[in-house]
């Protein structure tokens, strides 16, 4: 498990860290330099990241929580940079995204409480 969350996490984070310019345009040399991005860069290649990071979970729960991230993130990237189709369209996501994890978590618990019960009639 812990490998897994270390691979989610690495992918997200090298979505957040790839704000690239090339060092020299006639060479064609994409060297990053990180120090260059700016702060709207890095939360717009964040949000991409957390994105990218949900096709790599194999948990629905996982997948809404890093969905839930990236549309935190995507909503204050696209407030920063004045982009409102991307803000509107994470505004909404966002609580959809909260109340299919809050179903999911509860109808885990259900299943949960329900399982003793379900054992012992099946003996």
């Amino acid at each position: 498990m812990a490998m897994h969350c270390a691979r989610v996490l690495s992918t997200a984070l090298f979505g957040a860290l790839i704000c690239v310019k090339p060092v020299s345009a006639a060479m064609g040399d994409w060297i990053g330099q990180a120090v260059q991005a700016s702060p709207n860069d890095f939360v717009g290649y964040l949000a991409a990241g957390l994105v990218l990071a949900t096709f790599c979970v194999n948990s629905m729960n996982a997948l809404r929580v890093l969905a839930i991230a990236s549309n935190v993130a995507f909503v204050t990237y696209a407030y920063l940079t004045n982009l409102t189709p991307v803000l509107l369209l994470h505004a909404v996501l966002l609580p959809i995204n909260l109340c299919r994890l809050a179903q999911s978590l509860c109808a885990r618990r259900e299943a949960a409480r329900a399982a003793p019960f379900s054992r012992s009639v099946a003996r």
